[in-house]
């Protein structure tokens, strides 16, 4: 089609969740970005000093810590936005998010549940996005032959290990629900009857198992942990997570890192020596996208790399979902086998809480469906 402002994409077979899974819905983030622009300064170019078309224009970043926005004059959509500059800062300390709010440093942070009320009650604006992430452990070398986690028996130990309802209500004071499942996908109104039950809280099933693994005197692995946003309180979970563990004879080794120094590892299976990882996934409309990239055989962060070769041939399955019933009938089939063989063990769902400046935010702003931000889009608009 000759028209400079229509894309067209042709498909090599029907996807119906196509323009879901390249939209800012499910983090995919695939934007329409100035060809000559690009081909002037290259992808590190352009990452650097990106191009977009929205009401905000790229001023400045400092790599690790910020990025600075400034608003266009007029924008198409919006008019003139609410806020002539926004920054965007990574300060993953929770204290010092509270020090800077408190001061007018910050006007919006991630706050840890336990110190919703304080603020509350001193008049800061608290916005909740609920089931905003799936807390889960990704269970890494399932495929090598000769790590205990490629044995079934011993990833269910991991999961009857874990007293996730403890860990909800203790730690995050019950923002959340247990949950097997993505409860915001569009498929989990049609689960099956238990399908999405949480596992259960049985140390002496998980001793059982690692013994009836050959594994009495338990084993060694390596916990990643990393700071995720919207949950200050990941590394408290993690550390809660690995005690329960090592009451079994897990004995897991919390190492606390970067998220992107991980998931560059993630590809590379012989850098992944017997690792689990708790990965707090944003919950989002269409997950199926998730479900390829981290349990399929050729997902490009695959945690089973073909260990379920059932699981594999369901989500091929899934992928190729001619409409949204398809889609719901075959996600919920390859769940199934994914939990059946316990090649991942999910947690719950966990509320995202937000504290604001009063003076610039006097109402919660809409949080919104996309998966991928806390509804800027709207706390700049007018």
């Amino acid at each position: 089609m000759d028209d400079p402002s229509t894309v067209s994409i042709y498909l090599k077979e029907p996807k119906f969740s196509f323009l879901l899974d390249i939209s800012s819905l499910v983090c995919s983030e695939s934007m329409v970005v100035p060809k000559k622009y690009i081909e002037k300064v290259g992808e590190q170019g352009f990452a650097d000093a990106p191009i977009g078309s929205g009401p905000y224009r790229f001023k400045k970043r400092t790599a690790g810590f910020s990025v600075d926005l400034e608003a266009m004059p007029h924008h198409w959509s919006v008019g003139v936005p609410r806020f002539a500059n926004v920054s965007i800062i990574a300060v993953p300390e929770q204290n010092t998010r509270l020090t800077m709010i408190r001061s007018d440093q910050a006007d919006v942070i991630s706050i840890a549940r336990r110190y919703v009320k304080d603020f509350e009650k001193d008049g800061y604006i608290v916005a909740t996005k609920p089931a905003a992430f799936q807390m889960q452990i990704l269970i890494n070398n399932q495929w090598e032959t000769d790590s205990p986690l490629h044995d079934k028996r011993v990833r269910e130990a991991i999961a009857h290990a874990i007293d996730s309802k403890a860990i909800l209500n203790g730690l995050l004071l019950g923002a959340g629900d247990l949950n097997r499942c993505w409860v915001t996908d569009i498929a989990y109104p049609a689960r099956p009857t238990g399908l999405c039950d949480p596992d259960r809280f049985d140390p002496k099933l998980s001793r059982q198992l690692l013994a009836e693994a050959g594994h009495p005197n338990g084993i060694d692995i390596t916990f990643r942990s990393y700071p995720t946003p919207g949950v200050p309180e990941k590394l408290e979970v993690d550390q809660a997570i690995a005690g329960y563990l090592q009451a079994v004879g897990i004995r897991a080794k919390v190492e606390v890192g970067e998220y992107g120094a991980y998931r560059s590892e993630w590809p590379t299976p012989q850098s992944l020596p017997k690792t689990i990882a708790n990965n707090p996934t944003v919950s989002q409309i269409v997950i199926g996208s998730l479900v390829h990239l981290f349990f399929q055989k050729e997902g490009l962060l695959s945690t089973t790399r073909g260990v379920n070769p059932k699981a594999d041939a369901d989500i091929n399955e899934m992928l190729t979902a001619p409409d949204i019933d398809s889609y719901k009938r075959r996600l919920m089939t390859a769940w199934a086998d994914l939990l059946t063989d316990y090649n991942v063990v999910m947690l719950f769902t966990l509320d995202g809480k937000y504290a604001a400046n009063p003076k610039k935010f006097p109402k919660p702003w809409a949080l919104g469906t996309s998966t991928a931000d806390i509804g800027l889009r709207s706390m700049v608009t007018p």
